[in-house]
């Protein structure tokens, strides 16, 4: 088999794993505010996420995620495997976000590092945020509300359809 055919037949296992394997919002589902306090990598067990009472935490497959400009990092690397999301995930910012993610590869071998959302995906605030990388399904719906969203190739958004509210 090709490396090609490789890379293509990981990206639909990827995106078959994501539909059938997404979080359900459940009774302990928080929104979790990214902070990057420890490092720019979004994964479930580094302290990178304060809670609703501002304490750092962990996050959890059916939270919902807030970046905001008091993030530390502004550049986020999702962790070398499906992330899965329940919950919503909204970028609020006036400053620059990158969400790396996808599948990438080394010319060896090929590492599924994309994002996987059910809940919403939604760009607020005046700032840009930058998506690279080929995301399984960013979310049920996608809106941009603000601010500049750049794609880095489309594979960044998934299979997705784009409402834009006044921004670019």
């Amino acid at each position: 088999m090709s490396e090609k055919s490789m890379s293509r037949n990981m990206r639909r296992l990827a995106v078959s794993l994501c539909l059938a394997g997404g979080f359900a919002a459940g009774a302990f589902a928080e929104t979790k505010t990214w902070s990057g306090a420890v490092n720019g990598t979004w994964d479930f067990s580094t302290l990178n996420w304060l809670d609703p009472a501002g304490n750092a935490s962990k996050l959890g497959g059916s939270d919902s995620v807030l970046f905001t400009d008091a993030g530390a990092q502004k550049t986020v690397t999702l962790a070398a495997s499906p992330t899965t999301i329940g919950g919503s995930i909204t970028f609020d910012n006036t400053q620059a976000y990158t969400l790396n993610g996808g599948l990438t590869g080394n010319g060896t071998t090929t590492t599924t590092a994309g994002l996987c959302g059910t809940g919403t995906f939604t760009k607020n605030g005046s700032g840009k945020l930058t998506i690279s990388g080929e995301n399984a399904n960013l979310g049920a719906s996608f809106s941009s509300q603000g601010g500049t969203l750049a794609l880095d190739g489309l594979a960044a958004l998934g299979a997705r359809t784009i409402a834009s509210y006044g921004g670019e």
